[in-house]
């Protein structure tokens, strides 16, 4: 028989909530995650249990969020996780030191029939935040991996609990832990930690090339930046540019392996600073661009730079600009015959390099390299963009641009497989026209 509550007039039923929850929590996490989380505090607290098993179709009742993905984000997002996308496209998860653990999901033991139990939730007791502080600070959290088994991360060795030590109330590991900053933590770097990473790695024969969670996260998304090596079908490792090798946790044979974190990297502004950019004109990188058919004027009204010691070496450099037009990172084309040609500095993949006038033209080319998009500019006298290499079109240029974009990219397979990928992103809400050089690349075609 239904009966009539004042649910504010200390009439009813209550559960307690932490106050932090409301004013520490709740301000950095989506309406999605926080609808999720109360709900899922109602499933544990509310009825005086540690953990519940809880399906999809009670959290849509729960919440009233009826779409499945909107819950599946909600909930990596309450695990410390944010979505890592090309436009609309979910390319997978990354960890973001930022967001606390909030619940653990506990898998179900696979049944005789072979089907899974559903998965339980329980709320992460041996969570600790600092309250004093306007942005909360994760002193300490754990991750769960395949066989039920938890890591603590903090600066001392991890540690692997049960989920019946989360449970036990004289449980105190965390007496001695003090403030972490990233560069102290270590982790345990699991298989389904490095697929959430990169769901997308590049499978050439017996090996399989990901984007290094150590020092891949601000490399473009694109197989030209996959060095973390994995041997099939087994667990070992290794990563070409910053040497990180060991063997990844393994399901029936779980060994966990310390991964330390790489060295941290120098802020690119700092780089840039140290490098001493100066104006193009009558320099060696004038006359650098000048050997390369390029005028040099139409490249310093670009915003093209010289610096005689990007990395410790001369070099053309060109800015990567954003949707704001602000200078998010640099690309520099070192001008002597050693390799690495080309160094960027900062996160090349959130921009672009534009010609002058290109998001206010009819027409806009796309190529792979700065100096392509120069060439291409004086040849045609039609503005061009360059992404460094192969990497998806931003979607804010999709947004930007109104016109017919022509997709310019290399006259080779890497370059017939951009011009495809880019031809997809822009769908029909914008023209697009596959247009080649008649060498491998535009420069080729200028200097003839």
């Amino acid at each position: 028989m239904a009966c009539t509550v004042k649910p504010f007039a200390d009439d009813g039923q209550f559960v307690p909530v932490p106050h932090l929850l409301f004013d520490e929590v709740m301000p950095i996490l989506s309406a999605s995650a926080w609808k999720v989380l109360s709900f899922i505090v109602r499933k544990t607290i509310g009825w005086q249990k540690s953990s519940d098993v809880i399906c999809y179709r009670q959290i849509v009742d729960g919440t009233g969020i009826r779409s499945p993905n909107a819950i599946s984000e909600a909930l990596q997002e309450l695990q410390g996780f944010r979505p890592v996308r090309d436009g609309r496209k979910l390319l997978g998860w990354s960890r973001d030191w930022n967001l606390p653990v909030l619940i653990v999901s506990i898998p179900g033991e696979r049944k005789a029939d072979g089907k899974l139990e559903p998965t339980a939730f329980a709320l992460n007791k041996l969570l600790e935040i600092e309250a004093s502080e306007p942005s909360m600070k994760i002193i300490a959290f754990y991750e769960l991996h395949r066989d039920n088994k938890h890591s603590l991360i903090s600066n001392s060795e991890p540690t692997l609990l049960t989920v019946e030590d989360i449970d036990n109330p004289d449980f105190e590991i965390f007496s001695e832990i003090e403030n972490l900053g990233d560069s102290a933590m270590t982790s345990i770097l699991t298989l389904d930690a490095l697929e959430h990473f990169d769901p997308a790695p590049r499978i050439s024969g017996d090996w399989a090339r990901y984007l290094c969670p150590l020092c891949g996260a601000d490399k473009p998304r694109d197989d030209a930046h996959r060095s973390f090596c994995r041997k099939l079908p087994g667990l070992g490792f290794k990563c070409q540019r910053c040497s990180i090798q060991g063997r990844l946790g393994a399901d029936a044979d779980y060994r966990p392996v310390e991964v330390k974190p790489s060295k941290p990297k120098a802020d690119w502004r700092e780089v840039w600073q140290k490098a001493s950019p100066q104006p193009l004109l009558e320099t060696a990188g004038d006359r650098y661009l000048q050997r390369r058919g390029i005028d040099s004027k139409m490249a310093a009204q670009s915003g093209v730079v010289f610096s005689g010691r990007l990395y410790g070496r001369a070099a053309v450099c060109f800015p990567i600009r954003d949707a704001n037009d602000v200078m998010v990172a640099v690309q520099g084309r070192h001008i002597d015959n050693s390799n690495p040609k080309c160094h960027g500095a900062g996160p090349v993949g959130h921009g672009v390099f534009a010609t002058v006038g290109a998001f206010e033209s009819e027409k806009l080319a796309v190529v792979e390299a700065p100096i392509d998009a120069l060439s291409f500019a004086q040849m045609y006298e039609i503005p061009a963009i360059a992404l460094c290499g192969c990497p998806p079109l931003p979607a804010w240029v999709l947004k930007r641009f109104k016109g017919e974009l022509l997709l310019a990219s290399d006259n080779d397979k890497a370059g017939e497989d951009a011009a495809a990928t880019w031809a997809r992103q822009a769908g029909r809400s914008i023209l697009t026209r596959r247009i080649r050089p008649n060498a491998k690349d535009w420069n080729a075609d200028l200097v003839g």
